[in-house]
């Protein structure tokens, strides 16, 4: 098995990424700013609720650290498991793969060709099935 768990500072600093999945919704947390920002112009009641959120993002934004937990590149993926460690999974390695839906957080259920479960939280099935489906096409399993 190629596959391995490996220590982040070992990765080698040239692969070259497709995609990185990082835990902070950046994106969404830049609209509400804007959108909250936005209530200032209503009335005075509205602005306050605004600034509310408003710091509320930008507390998100700047303080909390954004990590990790996925890696696409054309020869393998790395699942981050905690800051110092993650996981090199092999395209030609991955048996089946299958999104689980949880009240609590969603997870990625990856099942190597040797019966090994690698599990990683994830928050949203269409933005990895791209990659999953483009580099382990047919290899998703049921929930």
């Amino acid at each position: 098995m190629k596959s391995h768990i490996v220590a982040v500072a070992d990765l080698d600093c040239h692969r070259l990424s497709e995609k990185c999945f990082y835990a902070k919704p950046k994106l969404l947390l830049y609209m509400v700013l804007i959108l909250s920002l936005a209530l200032f112009a209503v009335n005075v009641v509205w602005g306050l609720m605004g600034l509310v959120i408003a710091i509320y993002c930008l507390i998100c934004l700047f303080q909390f650290p954004d990590i990790p937990l996925i890696e696409v590149t054309k020869d393998y993926l790395v699942l981050y498991q905690t800051r110092e460690e993650a996981f090199l999974m092999y395209w030609d390695e991955l048996y089946r793969w299958s999104y689980e839906r949880d009240w609590e957080q969603d997870q990625i259920r990856f099942v190597l060709s040797d019966d090994t479960i690698q599990m990683v939280s994830f928050y949203s099935k269409k933005k990895i099935q791209v990659y999953l489906d483009k580099y382990a096409p047919k290899k998703e399993g049921k929930s």
